[in-house]
């Protein structure tokens, strides 16, 4: 082999190594789980674990797999387990809502606060922004800018050459 080829080998077998290894070096952000997720997380998982058992059950009695004495007992031990893990979830479910609540309540005492009027920081501010505003008039001016400096059209923002009585992009007279 001559030396080009071994480059050529080599350059290949470095650009298939960081294709290899881009995931590794990229790896997503994994947000936090918190521990109320993970018990939700379990109880729900066991919810559907005792329908399953309570289908197999089911199943099992009208085949005449599982004796008559039996089938009561167990599929009441099933629905009571059931009825556990539903009154669980009732409980995780309403803290839920009721954070989600509180959540809210908060966002719109927040907002009412920032509607307020007499709010005297909001009052100086607003003064101050409307003495920073120049006069509008009927039509928008636009001065002549000296040699060397961008215009720009007041309608839509696009630049503007020195020699231009439209705008090329939205067609406005300047």
């Amino acid at each position: 082999m001559d030396f080009g080829s071994l480059l050529l080998l080599l350059a290949l077998i470095v650009i298939v190594a960081a294709f290899v290894a881009s995931p590794f070096r990229h790896a997503p952000k994994r947000e936090a789980v918190g521990e109320d997720d993970i018990e939700l997380s379990q109880l729900l998982a066991e919810r559907e674990r005792v329908l399953d058992a309570l289908a197999e059950l089911d199943f099992d009695a009208e085949m005449g797999k599982v004796p008559d004495d039996l089938y009561p007992i167990q599929r009441e031990a099933l629905l009571k387990r059931g009825a556990d893990v539903l009154r669980l979830l009732d409980a995780r479910m309403e803290e839920k809502e009721s954070d989600e609540a509180e959540r809210a309540a908060r966002m719109e005492r927040a907002a009412s606060i920032r509607a307020k009027e007499d709010d005297p920081l909001e009052a100086l501010i607003s003064s101050r922004r409307k003495a920073a505003l120049p006069v509008e008039q009927d039509a928008p001016q636009v001065e002549k800018a000296p040699a060397g400096k961008a215009r720009f059209c007041p309608h839509c923002g696009a630049a503007l050459q020195p020699d231009d009585r439209f705008c090329s992009a939205c067609g406005q007279k300047i």
